[in-house]
């Protein structure tokens, strides 16, 4: 996965070896219930209870949870929306993540934006996830453009 994305879920190899208090690759029940606490919460406010982590996620049973278990038992789609904006993401935004994003921007505008007008709009190589140099080279033109309307009607009112 490309690292230099915007969006997506949180980095669980950063949280899985932070949480891993004892540094034995694998997470016990306490060391799990940092991990949970780390996670961002769900749109509904909730976080996962350790129990439920630890029977979903524990598939040969031994109690603890390798990263391999993690990675195979993480859900799938779009994570819940997070705090702090685009650059808050580590990963990236596929057309399926982008529709929080869409909803938004309509909201703001009141256009009808749709994830794959966004998607449209950013991935300028086509490779259908947005990268942070593809929303970076998207908010200078933005920038650009704002710049020459001001002077525009900086222009007009003289």
């Amino acid at each position: 996965m490309n690292m230099n994305r915007i969006g997506g879920p949180p980095n669980m190899g950063q949280m899985f070896q932070k949480s891993d208090v004892n540094g034995d690759g694998q997470l016990d029940r306490s060391e799990m219930s940092n991990f949970a606490q780390s996670m961002p919460p769900r749109p509904d406010g909730s976080t996962p209870s350790v129990d439920d982590m630890m029977t979903r996620l524990d598939t040969d049973g031994d109690g603890q949870i390798s990263q391999e278990e993690l990675r195979a038992g993480r859900p799938k789609g779009p994570p819940p929306p997070r705090a702090g904006g685009a650059e808050a993401f580590a990963d990236g935004f596929d057309a399926s993540q982008l529709e929080g994003m869409a909803s938004r921007f309509s909201q703001m505008s009141g256009q009808s934006i749709s994830a794959s007008d966004l998607l449209a709009a950013f991935d300028t190589d086509g490779d259908g996830s947005v990268s942070q140099t593809e929303m970076q080279d998207h908010k200078r033109s933005m920038r650009d453009q704002l710049s020459a309307r001001m002077q525009a009607v900086h222009m007009r009112r003289r």
